[in-house]
């Protein structure tokens, strides 16, 4: 949402437009590993893996 309306602020400008959509290209791959990272170092480990956080998970619900 934040991005679309973002992106409507600069339809006049074609230049700025394409920095903020290369920009965007890459958020959500980059957003992903840093909540991984997060999680990681929240729970002592040193990488992030997904089984062992899913069994985490499920025994918080």
């Amino acid at each position: 949402m934040f991005w679309k309306a973002v992106r409507l602020l600069l339809t006049e400008d074609a230049e700025a437009l394409e920095q903020f959509d290369q920009v965007g290209r890459g958020f959500s791959e980059a957003m992903q590993k840093q909540i991984q990272k997060m999680w990681a170092d929240k729970l002592g480990l040193t990488e992030y893996h997904p089984k062992l956080f899913e069994k985490f998970n499920a025994v918080n619900d």
